[in-house]
């Protein structure tokens, strides 16, 4: 046997591998158990990771500031894993727009963290003074400082965080990597993809999160607070995967 047949039979056998673990093995997934028209395993991981907040509630006493604080830190965690998408989409060619992302997207955080502590912290809702049936005022409380110091930290959830973490990441292996979303997204994708997130459900949840904090923080609405969020955060992931898996057309060259 020649050395050259052997290396052209190594190189068939490979190439037969190498179509399995991509194609057949995207095909395989896409056919996996599906809820909602998405794979099951994904979504049911998001519903577990986010009914965590609702055992903190229900069982550990949290407040309305863990509960903002730890949907403030997924955004961190969003925003890392849209990295990790970009990086896979442009590799070293998405180096400039990831910094970009990082400025732009920092900013949105950082004023998301002002308006969480500002209403959590700052604002002293025992002193609230109102002013016929519809307005009112509510002072700041005499040591709060302007910005939240590392105390305001303190009542983070870590293990509720990393919860969301694994659920995001098996997002990510699962639907990007093993489904192969990333085959037809492109870095601008990638980039936009936490913004809608952050704007529609975190506008909504610090909506309801004051009118919460107005009437002294009655355990229900932080469970129907919690089940808002989960509701969103489906339905957002329903709808992002579901546009994810449609064929799109081919391109044709010259």
């Amino acid at each position: 046997m020649s050395p050259s047949g052997g290396f052209s039979r190594r190189r068939r056998w490979s190439d037969i591998i190498a179509r399995v673990s991509t194609t057949e093995y995207e095909d395989l997934l896409r056919r996996g158990p599906r809820l909602l028209g998405v794979p099951a395993i994904p979504l049911g991981a998001l519903v577990v990771a986010n009914l965590v907040p609702l055992a903190g509630v229900l069982l550990l006493g949290w407040d309305l500031r863990g509960i903002l604080l730890l949907y403030w830190a997924e955004n961190v965690v969003v925003a890392l894993w849209a990295i990790v998408r970009m990086l896979v989409v442009g590799q070293i060619a998405a180096l400039p727009l990831i910094v970009f992302f990082c400025i732009h997207f920092g900013m949105f955080m950082f004023v998301h963290l002002v308006f969480v502590y500002a209403l959590t912290e700052a604002t002293d809702w025992d002193r609230v003074e109102w002013h016929g049936s519809s307005s009112f005022t509510a002072p700041s409380k005499p040591d709060a400082s302007f910005l939240p110091g590392g105390a305001f930290f303190s009542q983070l959830s870590w293990w509720a965080l990393a919860a969301l973490i694994v659920s995001h990441g098996i997002s990510f292996f699962r639907n990007f990597i093993a489904a192969g979303e990333w085959r037809t997204s492109t870095l601008n994708r990638e980039m936009g993809r936490p913004y809608p997130r952050m704007v529609i459900m975190h506008v909504a949840i610090i909506a309801g999160a004051f009118f919460i904090a107005l009437l002294r923080q009655p355990v229900a609405l932080l469970g129907v607070l919690v089940l808002l969020k989960l509701a969103v955060d489906s339905l957002a992931h329903v709808i992002e995967h579901r546009l994810a898996a449609r064929p799109r057309p081919a391109t044709t060259t010259e």
